[in-house]
């Protein structure tokens, strides 16, 4: 399912958000596509994008890729997806955003848990403790957890606004789903971290220790 957002007319690119199967239309789209194959072909376009940004950066090896250059997640079925598509149809930026309501999720339960600082002695107990609090504050106030990565923005929509627009567009759609509380691992490369913290994200700290950065 595609559902498309409204973008300012002056612009030659416009937001996608790629359902996973068998959701639900929440409502507040002006269109929805239900097309399979423009979904695949959609789906492979941000793959293949993901991919490439991704072995340019070095985040990933050339193993880590699909033989026809796609970046394949098994999270990408289970995710939604907004995309930022130009005026030729191919997407040049891609967000992920995987949603868990059911009632007994737990740390064990999310992708974060194979992050690097998971395992780390001084701060794996840590992480797993915050995380579990905060799912307990979106269980407590009927929201989803949700987890948001997969970000990449292709060099030619770099340093535009379509950035901001697709980090707000984010926040508006987790309302349209019934609200959501989550969290989001993000690079300091091209000022990732940055840019979600001066729009109002937050760094998790423990007992009033921010947690630090790491690679991963």
């Amino acid at each position: 399912m595609n559902l498309v957002l409204p973008q300012r007319a002056t612009s030659p690119r416009s937001f996608v958000l790629l359902a996973p199967p068998e959701a639900p239309n929440h409502g507040g789209f002006q269109k929805v596509v239900r097309d399979n194959a423009l979904f695949r072909r959609l789906q492979s376009s941000m793959q293949r994008m993901r991919g490439r940004i991704y072995l340019e950066d070095g985040a990933i090896t050339r193993s880590d890729l699909a033989a026809d250059g796609r970046h394949v997640l098994p999270s990408d079925e289970q995710s939604w997806h907004l995309l930022t598509v130009d005026g030729l149809g191919s997407v040049v930026g891609c967000t992920r955003f995987l949603r868990h309501q059911h009632r007994d999720l737990s740390f064990d339960g999310l992708r974060v848990r194979g992050a690097a600082i998971a395992s780390s002695p001084s701060w794996g107990t840590k992480l797993r403790m915050m995380i579990e609090d905060e799912i307990s504050k979106a269980r407590s106030a009927g929201f989803a957890y949700v987890e948001v990565g997969g970000w990449a923005i292709d060099k030619a929509t770099r340093c535009t606004s379509d950035c901001v627009r697709g980090v707000l567009a984010t926040f508006a759609w987790s309302r349209l789903l019934g609200g959501a509380l989550g969290i989001c691992t993000a690079t300091e490369r091209h000022h990732s971290a940055m840019i979600l913290q001066k729009l109002g994200g937050r760094s998790f700290e423990f007992d009033g220790e921010p947690m630090p950065s790491y690679y991963d």
